[in-house]
């Protein structure tokens, strides 16, 4: 197509160029003018006929062929004409032929158009080097379109400037800019379309990464959910699946929502004695025991060794019972593990849902207290508790109990009581234990077994024995000073101390800068905190040691009692619990026991001492038994400083 235009491009803008300059000699080269002009349409159309031959599938019914085929053909015959007619002096202005020269614009103006339009339909392709093909046969289309134009300007300028008048001339020139002015706007109409074409298909394009790309992270984020909502060891639900699920119960209330809490008791003493291997397995069989007994019902580990199950029914407090009754029966059954067994026992809280409460994650919390509570006066038969008006004023109290630590002065109201510790015999004071007292202006006299649990609770336990060191300290100073004795005190000392404090910097400064005989001194820890503690208390125990003050395992025999075990740790004393020494007398069953501890602490040279005796029957027999020491009633309840001094110092001077 181009190279056909090119040569009637050419042809014509010679002649043109030919008969400006040698006007004379082209008028009289008529006959060789129509000769140029016959060769010229024969070569067009024998151009044509090649190209229409060798591809007619594709361009025998285009449009764009056929309109400038057609405009050619005219354009030849009205070209040839007026040649013949200028060469012979013979032409003359006529309407068919003006009008003739006009068709010829008209109809390359309309292929050109459906051309474009068509080559604009056809791009879809956002490929690059199909974008520049594209933009190259643009351009050509637009010099072709031009140069059709600089043609037929030129030829009806050169070749008819004398036979046309001056309107003619300007009617001429006023068609051919509002052609091209038409021709332009078409052109700028189809660069818009083809770029919003374009766009809408990187659009597309782009919309549907994006769409890729979300569905993407959907599907990532649905497994991480499942990661984060399953608890790895036991595949129940975890603890934020189960805080999610209460969540939603806000958004959208539901009625009859119960929460159990079963919490297995002393399961570090599992992990410490057995290893964590055999924890994890009995992990995995209490998970599958819940799993059988709530059986469509969702289960979840919501802590290392506490499990909840969430029921969503109308249950009545004796159907509740039957239910921690049940729980307790399975999961108390012994567990085998390889050719070893283990048998746990559990705490079990529950609450159920009430139009009164804040939100549905109270329930979670309150179930989680009701077990606390089980724990705390824990029995095999009794082991859980149901979160009612009672225990709802308890943690009233107990919130009002925290906020007061925090703020209240120590020196103002605590007060240190003591209490005497004789030999067997009562015939000579070996020392005494300090305890801690409150009279509180708000509450009251506080019971220490009460605000103590609350204070390890709370981290206010830290300041507490921090406080009750120093004044312990204080008081042993200055009483064996006073009256030439090493009389040793004994203090409580809570683990969570040993793990947030410098301990050990503490009590050097006390030794060496209030300059208090470590002698003197006698800390106290519980057998359950001592065993929960592990072997990483061992290297403490050790320094204390060498520093001279004395290590005593206190209430010894209400846990997982262990002579073997705690034989590990660098202790002189063992302090026989109460629980044991209450039913000395009556149980033959305590009375082994304690026969027991006292004989193997002998053989670990470790002295003993027997706490809470009230009753000479109790004296007498742990003196038969060989007991070293006593505390209790019997010899002296707890006093303070001045009663105690008036008492047990300077009565026995």
């Amino acid at each position: 197509m181009n190279f056909i235009l090119l040569f009637i491009c050419s042809y014509y803008m010679l002649r043109g160029i030919i008969n400006i300059m040698f006007p004379r000699i082209l008028l009289s080269l008529g006959d060789l003018n129509i000769i140029f002009t016959s060769i010229t349409l024969s070569m067009l159309l024998l151009t044509l006929i090649i190209l229409l031959s060798s591809n007619s599938q594709k361009i025998i019914f285009s449009n764009f062929m056929t309109g400038v085929t057609v405009s050619l053909i005219i354009f030849s015959v009205v070209g040839s004409v007026f040649v013949y007619q200028a060469s012979t002096i013979s032409y003359s202005s006529t309407v068919l032929l003006d009008v003739l020269y006009v068709i010829p614009i008209n109809i390359i103006a309309i292929a050109v158009y459906l051309y474009h339009r068509k080559e604009n339909s056809s791009i879809v392709s956002n490929d690059k080097d199909e974008s520049i093909k594209y933009t190259l046969n643009r351009s050509s289309g637009y010099i072709v379109t031009l140069i059709l134009f600089v043609i037929m300007v030129t030829d009806v300028v050169l070749y008819r400037l004398k036979a046309l008048s001056n309107s003619q001339i300007l009617v001429a020139f006023f068609a051919m800019i509002v052609y091209l002015l038409i021709a332009l706007y078409y052109t700028s109409l189809k660069e818009n379309k083809i770029l919003l074409e374009s766009q809408l298909q990187i659009n597309y394009e782009l919309e549907k990464r994006v769409y890729e790309r979300t569905k993407e992270l959907e599907e990532k984020n649905k497994e991480f959910l499942k990661i984060i909502n399953t608890d790895s060891l036991t595949m129940l639900g975890s603890r934020k699946y189960l805080m999610d699920i209460l969540d939603s119960y806000d958004e959208y209330p539901i009625e009859n929502v119960i929460i159990f809490i079963i919490d297995i008791l002393n399961f570090k003493i599992i992990n410490n004695t057995s290893g964590h291997k055999t924890g994890d397995m009995v992990l995995k069989e209490v998970s599958r025991r819940l799993k059988n007994i709530f059986k469509g019902e969702k289960v979840f580990r919501t802590d290392s060794n506490e499990f909840a199950v969430l029921i969503q029914d109308n249950k009545n407090m004796s159907q509740l019972e039957d239910i921690a009754q049940n729980i307790t029966l399975e999961l108390t059954n012994l567990i085998y593990i390889d050719t070893d067994f283990i048998n746990i026992d559990v705490a079990i809280g529950c609450c159920k849902y009430e139009r009164n409460m804040a939100n549905y994650s109270e329930l979670l919390k309150n179930a989680e207290y009701a077990s606390k509570e089980a724990k705390i006066d824990y029995k095999s038969f009794n082991n859980y508790r149901f979160y009612d008006q009672e225990m709802a004023d308890k943690i009233n109290r107990k919130i009002t109990i925290e906020g007061l630590l925090r703020t209240i002065n120590y020196d103002d109201e605590f007060a240190m009581f003591f209490q005497p510790q004789f030999s067997i015999d009562g015939s000579e004071l070996i020392g005494m234990e300090s305890l801690l007292r409150w009279n509180s202006p708000v509450l009251g006299n506080v019971s220490p077994g009460e605000f103590i649990a609350i204070a390890e609770e709370s981290n206010a336990i830290l300041k507490i024995v921090q406080w009750t060191i120093k004044k312990s300290s204080e008081q042993i100073k200055e009483w064996n000073l006073k009256y030439n004795k090493n009389y040793r005190i004994s203090i409580n000392i809570s683990p969570k101390y040993l793990k947030n404090y410098d301990f050990l910097s503490e009590v050097k400064y006390f030794v060496d800068v209030k300059h208090i005989n470590p002698v003197w001194l006698d800390f106290e820890m519980t057998e359950m905190s001592v065993m929960q503690a592990g072997e990483s208390i061992c290297n403490l125990f050790d320094k204390l040691h060498n520093m001279g003050i004395n290590i005593s395992i206190d209430d010894f025999g209400t846990g997982y009692s262990s002579l073997s075990y705690i034989k590990n740790f660098n202790i002189d004393k063992i302090k026989i619990s109460k629980e044991l020494v209450d039913n000395i007398v009556t149980d033959k069953n305590e009375y082994m026991i304690v026969n027991a501890i006292i004989m193997m602490s002998k053989g670990l040279k470790l002295e003993t001492i027997a706490e809470g005796v009230e009753e000479k029957e109790q004296k007498d027999i742990l003196l038969e038994l060989g007991c070293d020491q006593i505390q209790g009633y019997y010899y002296g309840r707890p006093v303070n400083a001045q009663e105690f001094e008036k008492t047990y110092l300077i009565n026995r001077i």
